[in-house]
């Protein structure tokens, strides 16, 4: 019961921290609150377990302690109903001891009484000491079994198993939601693959009659820039000749201007 205390506190801390990253937000939070859960019922176990351990050595002292304590006692008893009433408590008191019973229980808690009871009617207070000892380690052996047995019920009922299952089955059912989430995503990528190779099909196809088109274009590009070119160059030498034309008559038009200033200063 240790051990799965222990082993379900562990688990529990490790696994949260390395939750699967298909996990949703929704199952993730899911997931962390039933480990949550688990550890803390393995928390809960262990401390049961302690307690328990804690009671089970008190009760087993007292266990081995009161055969001893009842043997030093009855030598120095005398009487007889005394004696016979402590007998009674020894045999039902080590029943307890190893039995489960509340019936058992109630007869050792009456026989203590009565026991109690006699001792101090019919004894002194020195002889009463022994009896005061046995009667501590059988109250401590009635007092210890109840609470061992609540432990043990108590332990029983930590539903440690179930929230491991629950934790187990959560985690199918996430796994099994997030392969049905891939397989739909293969099948929606393959097809997504197809529609984009007869995509790139086609646009391969157009891009090799835009390449024809251009090559097409691109000489007839070059023949008019040729023509142009051509042109270009005639015009330049026409503009050329209507310079040197422009001139000239520049020149005849400075020599006529002269001429006729010479010809005025003669008159």
């Amino acid at each position: 019961l240790a051990a799965d205390g222990r082993e379900a506190r562990r688990l529990a801390g490790e696994s949260r921290e390395a939750l699967p990253k298909f996990l949703d937000a929704r199952e993730r939070s899911e997931i962390q609150r039933d480990l949550a859960h688990y550890g803390a019922l393995g928390k809960t176990r262990e401390a049961l377990v302690e307690r328990f351990k804690s009671e089970n050595a008190l009760l087993r002292n007292s266990t081995g302690y009161f055969p001893s304590a009842v043997e030093v006692a009855l030598p120095t008893i005398r009487d007889e109903a005394l004696v016979n009433a402590i007998a009674d408590l020894r045999t039902t008191t080590l029943r307890l001891a190893l039995q489960d019973g509340r019936a058992i229980a109630q007869q050792q808690r009456a026989q203590v009484a009565m026991v109690a009871a006699l001792a101090a009617a019919r004894l002194g207070i020195d002889e009463q000491r022994p009896v005061q000892v046995l009667l501590a380690h059988a109250q401590a052996i009635e007092d210890h079994k109840g609470r061992t047995e609540q432990l043990l019920r108590a332990l029983i009922e930590v539903a440690l198993d179930d929230a491991r299952a629950g934790v187990a089955s959560r985690y199918a059912n996430a796994y099994a939601r997030a392969e049905r989430r891939t397989n739909v995503f293969g099948s929606f990528v393959s097809g997504l693959s197809l529609v984009l190779l007869g995509i790139a099909t086609l646009a391969g196809l157009r891009l090799r009659g835009a390449k024809a088109a251009l090559s097409r274009a691109n000489g007839r590009l070059e023949i008019a820039v040729q023509e142009r070119t051509a042109e270009l160059e005639a015009e330049m030498a026409r503009r050329a000749r209507m310079e040197i034309e422009l001139r000239q008559a520049q020149k005849l038009e400075a020599v006529g201007q002269l001429a006729s200033g010479i010809a005025h200063e003669i008159n």
